[in-house]
């Protein structure tokens, strides 16, 4: 819901595509499954915090990228 807020007032005065006009609800049946995707597979899907400082969700998802890279 946070990641919403932030896209939809980024969006203010420009066209938003079909996607960001959902309703809430289905973002948050999206929600779910990739929580639970990550809970089934946490090597593979990882949980960023989006009420955080943009700032610490770029450094959160930057590492989970490079941890993921750094992977044999």
């Amino acid at each position: 819901v946070d990641g919403l807020a932030r896209a939809r007032a980024r969006a203010v005065g420009q066209a938003v595509d079909r996607i960001e006009r959902e309703p809430e609800h289905f973002f948050e049946r999206v929600r779910s499954v990739y929580r639970q995707r990550a809970a089934a597979d946490p090597r593979h899907w990882c949980i960023i915090d989006a009420s955080l400082s943009m700032e610490s969700v770029a450094a959160a998802v930057s590492e989970a990228v490079l941890s993921y890279c750094d992977r044999p």
